[in-house]
């Protein structure tokens, strides 16, 4: 699903069964209708956009069963009962549609609105996002059916992880070997390789994994690849994952046991990528290079001075002529 466009697809085999431009704004979210409320519209999806337009897409006939618009104020809450979906917005009011017929029915406040609720069954139609898990890895979407294997989308916030390193009392370094098996990719060296699992006792992931980053609108992008096509994504993609690969190893180096080997794989993850990888710019890692979580800005900075140290001193030359302009000494001298 792109931000503006649905769609649906078979997994296995897989083939696309459906794409749908429905908004001319971000799809904001996807929730499946499948509360007992609901009368005509099983196997259905609902989405809203941004603004808060909602639609309603059957699943059954892969078509576009109705497009609701948005109004002026923002859409807060969604109920669906019968034949009808109510909309209740910001400022107080609420809209009533037929979902049977397509046609507008009523608007009304919400003193009247929640007379028709308590006189009906209806249900409420979750659609907004979720406060946020002060967890440092946590579900990117919601619950996975019974029996799917299509494995798990898992968000890892590198600076929730780090505030949690440091506030535990046992040691993290379990945790950590299942998170680094994802990120690393083993295959293309094989003494970094059995460093990792004699020494570190990393293993590499029992299934294949995809790493990706998070977009605007809560957008995903994730990279399904090789272990050395991993590395030729884009420069960011590369960046961030050796700033994560990075991270992840330091408490490594804080066991006697595995400060050698640790030290031997963060060497490879910062200065030994394939010839063809693309590397990411230092203006990514001078982004992190003051970064609130300790394990990510000293990352940051170890990957900051190695990437530096692969540029011909000319195009540094030339770097810090284009950089100069933006320092406060030489904002100073022009006043």
């Amino acid at each position: 699903m792109s931000s503006t466009s649905p769609s649906v697809a078979d997994i296995r085999p897989l083939h696309l069964r459906g794409s749908w431009t429905l908004f001319d704004d971000a799809v904001r979210s996807v929730t499946p209708l499948n509360m007992s409320e609901v009368e005509i519209l099983h196997e259905c999806v609902l989405l809203t956009s941004s603004r808060g337009s909602v639609a309603v897409i059957s699943l059954k006939e892969m078509d576009e069963l109705f497009l609701l618009p948005a109004a002026r104020d923002p859409l807060i809450r969604i109920f669906i009962g019968g034949k009808d979906i109510m909309l209740a917005y910001e400022n107080g009011k609420a809209r009533v549609w037929n979902v049977e017929t397509r046609e507008f029915r009523r608007s009304t406040g919400f003193d009247s609105a929640e007379d028709m609720l308590s006189a009906g069954k209806w249900a409420e139609v979750p659609f907004r996002s979720p406060a946020p898990v002060d967890c440092p890895v946590s579900k990117a979407v919601g619950p996975t059916p019974l029996g799917c294997d299509l494995g798990r989308l898992l968000q890892l916030d590198l600076r929730q992880l780090g505030r949690w390193l440091h506030s535990e009392t046992e040691s993290p370094l379990a945790a950590l070997r299942g998170l680094l098996s994802v990120f690393l990719t083993f295959g293309i060296n094989p003494a970094i390789d059995e460093t990792c699992t004699s020494a570190l006792g990393i293993t590499p992931p029992a299934g294949p994994a995809a790493v990706g980053l998070e977009g605007p609108n809560r957008t995903v992008e994730l990279a399904l690849t090789s272990p050395s096509a991993a590395w030729r994504v884009s420069p960011t993609v590369t960046g961030l994952r050796q700033l994560a690969i990075v991270s992840l190893l330091r408490p490594f180096l804080d066991s006697p046991d595995h400060e050698s080997a640790a030290a031997d794989v963060i060497a490879y993850y910062t200065a030994c990528l394939p010839d063809d990888a693309l590397e990411a710019d230092l203006e990514l890692f001078a982004a992190f290079y003051l970064d609130s979580a300790t394990d990510v800005h000293q990352a940051a900075r170890m990957l900051f001075a190695a990437r530096l140290s692969r540029i011909p001193n000319e195009k540094i030359e030339e770097l810090v002529a284009e950089q100069q302009g933006h320092c406060e000494y030489s904002r100073a001298k022009q006043f």
